[in-house]
């Protein structure tokens, strides 16, 4: 099972869920852009758990990483940008 979500704000992340048949696990993974120029953020920092896990995002501000079931506040901050934060589901 794929879905995609598309979150604007001051700049925008697209991110992607994979379910793996494996302890309940999720990939989730994505591209953070700047929602003016659509330019990648490089360094974007991506966490969870009130910021004790995290990624950060790659030279192209791609990441990636696996959660198990259940509900998130993700939130993506990078330099110059205001943080923002995200409910998800797994």
């Amino acid at each position: 099972m794929r879905s995609y979500i598309l979150i604007f704000f001051i700049f925008s992340s697209h991110y992607s869920f994979a379910q793996s048949a494996q302890n309940n696990q999720y990939a989730v993974s994505g591209v953070i852009e700047d929602k003016e120029t659509n330019e990648p953020i490089v360094g974007a920092s991506i966490s969870w758990n009130n910021g004790t896990i995290g990624v950060v995002s790659d030279t192209d501000g791609r990441f990636s990483f696996n959660l198990e079931a259940g509900i998130y506040d993700i939130t993506v901050s990078a330099v110059g940008k205001k943080n923002r934060k995200k409910g998800i589901k797994s």
